[in-house]
């Protein structure tokens, strides 16, 4: 059997659970579509220097199989398998694209999320595709007890623009060799796009992705779209500039006790979802072709322009999610028995 040309988008090796490890490569159609494909371990270092990414090939002498639904990188039912010997002759690659991904949104990823009771159940999840903001990196940190296991890890903070924030964490060697320094130089807003991830919670609340071994980061990726996105986070910046947030605490008590104080002026700047409302008791008018009412007070001669926002607030033991809505009171004693003092009253005692 034989391939037309294909191009190589990315290689990695995988870890079967059958504890046969082999390679996962993103083969490249030259109209876009990608398929899937395999090697055995002992033919890593054979294919290494065959296999070059960004490069084209016309393949042959390979086989088809099922594909395998453990850490499944696309869709495809079907995977093609390379051995020794399987042919593959350099071709140009000037018509192939040079990535391949099927990305997924911030409100898509809980469908990725295989819950703690449903892990017996198959087949799981593809794995995510997903390109945001570059916001910042974590160093390097080793996880784990040296007397039996540990890892290495680094966090990559990634954001929509829904200002939906996002963290993922890199593992092992992808966490080592991930440049830092030079993405950080880079000139903002930065595109980072990652593939091949697992979707998951965070102490059953927080969405987070984490990197697999097919996993790979690409920073401001060669894809038509690259430069729309820069401009759209560009403008968004510019609007509403990013909170400098600390995510680690200090050493010093006096610097950790005064880290991420943020005026309540520019937290209410932060992802406001406007609304009109009622002018009588706040609630959300309803808009039926141009004609407001409100479900207590009926038909609406004008209505209230209001808007909300939402915040996490955490103490690095628990996270809580905050919805506030405007208009905000400060705690006074004049407002002691109100709905609002009392909802800040929560917020100013119990971090």
């Amino acid at each position: 059997m034989a391939l037309a040309g294909l191009g190589v988008s990315r290689m990695a090796i995988n870890n079967i659970q059958d504890l046969r490890p082999g390679t996962t490569d993103a083969i490249i159609e030259a109209k876009g579509d990608a398929m899937q494909a395999n090697m055995e371990a002992a033919d890593i270092q054979h294919f290494k220097s065959i296999l070059v990414p960004g490069k084209a090939y016309r393949i042959s002498e390979f086989q088809c199989i099922p594909t395998d639904n453990w850490q499944q990188t696309l869709e495809n039912q079907t995977s093609l398998s390379f051995t020794r010997l399987t042919k593959l002759d350099a071709i140009p690659a000037e018509t192939f694209p040079h990535h391949y991904f099927n990305f997924l949104s911030y409100n898509q990823l809980p469908t990725k999320i295989v819950e703690p009771r449903g892990k017996a159940k198959k087949p799981y999840p593809v794995l995510t595709d997903y390109i945001g903001c570059y916001v910042y990196s974590s160093g390097t940190e080793k996880i784990g007890n040296p007397n039996r296991n540990q890892s290495i890890i680094r966090r990559v903070g990634i954001e929509n623009l829904n200002r939906n924030y996002i963290e993922l964490t890199l593992w092992d060697d992808l966490a080592q060799k991930f440049k830092k320094e030079a993405i950080d130089a880079l000139e903002k807003p930065i595109i980072i796009a990652v593939s091949s991830c697992k979707v998951s919670r965070y102490r059953n609340r927080d969405l987070q992705l984490s990197s697999t071994p097919a996993t790979y980061y690409y920073i401001n990726p060669k894809i038509p779209q690259l430069e729309q996105y820069q401009a759209q986070y560009k403008e968004l910046y510019n609007q509403q500039p990013q909170l400098d947030i600390i995510r680690y605490r200090f050493d010093n008590r006096e610097q950790e006790k005064y880290r991420n104080r943020i005026p309540l002026n520019v937290l209410i700047q932060q992802n406001p979802d406007p609304y009109q409302s009622c002018n009588v008791c706040s609630i959300k008018a309803r808009n039926s072709n141009g004609v407001y009412d409100c479900r207590e007070h009926g038909i609406l001669s004008e209505t209230s322009y209001r808007y909300n926002f939402k915040a996490t607030v955490t103490d690095n033991t628990e996270t809580a999610q905050f919805t506030f809505f405007t208009p905000i009171y400060v705690l006074h004693t004049n407002y002691r028995n109100s709905c609002h003092s009392k909802y800040v009253s929560v917020i100013v005692t119990r971090p």
